[in-house]
């Protein structure tokens, strides 16, 4: 799958489809009860799709592989949940001055669950394992004025690719010698 964005902000499957996305908003229809609606989708499978990405006026280029999605979803009147565990490939990613030409694994696996009742989202154990940086999130959020969370988090790291690309690619890797093994670890709490 291309989609690629012209420097005009127009896309190729605007110009395929013959309208533009975003165009003026339509008048909302009268809201509907939904507690009646109940949805269960057990299981999304998707593999080996090739995804690119151009967008040419923002100077974002992306190629990503899927190499396997599985994905639930249920909507209950009370309870929203959404599961995920996803397999791709980076095979290209360049987003303004960030550039990550060689290719880097990505597993990525989380649980939500938003009850409604109670205006409250719960994270389980989620987990972005990014070519050895691997980070771990979980908690609450109360979706009430002020947004009370309390999530805690974890990350560890062995080499210092992600170091510099979370630094935007101040570190010259190409002169850098890194000796041995060694691991950056990070964990905490929000609130």
């Amino acid at each position: 799958i291309n989609y690629i964005i012209y420097g005009d902000s127009v896309s190729n499957l605007e110009l395929a489809l013959g309208t533009r996305f975003g165009g003026e908003p339509k008048e909302k229809e009268p809201k509907e009860d939904s507690s009646a609606i109940s949805l269960n989708l057990d299981d999304l499978e998707i593999s080996n799709l090739n995804l690119n990405y151009v967008d040419k006026a923002g100077r974002t280029d992306m190629s990503v592989t899927i190499n396997e999605l599985h994905s639930g979803f249920t909507y209950l009147p009370e309870l929203i949940t959404a599961v995920l565990d996803l397999d791709i490939e980076l095979n290209q990613v360049e987003f303004g001055d960030i550039i990550l030409d060689k290719p880097r694994p990505v597993h990525f696996t989380t649980a939500l669950n938003y009850d409604l009742t109670n205006s409250k989202v719960m994270l389980d154990s989620s987990i972005l394992d990014i070519k050895d940086a691997v980070i771990e999130l979980s908690g609450t959020v109360l979706l009430e004025e002020g947004y009370p969370m309390d999530i805690q988090f974890n990350a560890k790291n062995t080499g210092i690719e992600l170091l510099n690309f979370l630094l935007s690619g101040i570190l010259d890797m190409d002169a850098i010698e890194q000796i041995g093994s060694g691991e950056i670890e990070l964990g905490g709490t929000a609130r």
